[in-house]
């Protein structure tokens, strides 16, 4: 089912190969959020190609800063004792921030948090998977008109 959908997507949502680079960018976190659902984690990997395929060019101040946020979230991680966001959420939120600027930005993680608010009432958990109501957001905010 989740082929079919991912097809049904790629297809009704591709004009060219200037969406070729978007769309990859989607289909990496679809399997992201698919790792994140399952086991609450993804291949570290997920990340750097993630930011290698942002839709817009990344600069040398948007790679300084990735840096940054990588560093501070790998230095503060070990010293937050009772985390409400995962350390993966937080890179993927980052690098998509440097990505794509903070309007954009404000825009899909609002969203995304509405999805992961409405998930977490519809099944109660203790910790839930923030990484599928963020591509969820993406794909929503992809295939909306004038994206």
């Amino acid at each position: 089912m989740l082929a079919e959908l991912g097809g049904g997507l790629l297809l009704a949502t591709w004009q060219g190969p200037a969406s070729t680079q978007p769309l990859a960018w989607l289909f990496l976190w679809s399997f992201a959020a698919l790792c994140d659902a399952r086991t609450q984690s993804f291949p570290a990997w997920v990340g750097v190609v993630n930011l290698l395929l942002a839709p817009h060019p990344i600069t040398v101040v948007t790679t300084l800063g990735l840096i940054l946020a990588y560093a501070l979230i790998r230095w503060g991680w070990p010293y937050w004792q009772h985390p409400w966001i995962g350390d993966g959420d937080l890179e993927f939120i980052s690098s998509f921030g440097l990505a794509l600027g903070p309007l954009t930005t404000s825009r899909w993680l609002s969203l995304a948090c509405v999805l992961a608010l409405l998930a977490h009432w519809q099944v109660p958990q203790k910790q839930l998977p923030f990484i599928p109501a963020l591509t969820i957001s993406a794909w929503i905010w992809w295939v909306l008109p004038g994206h």
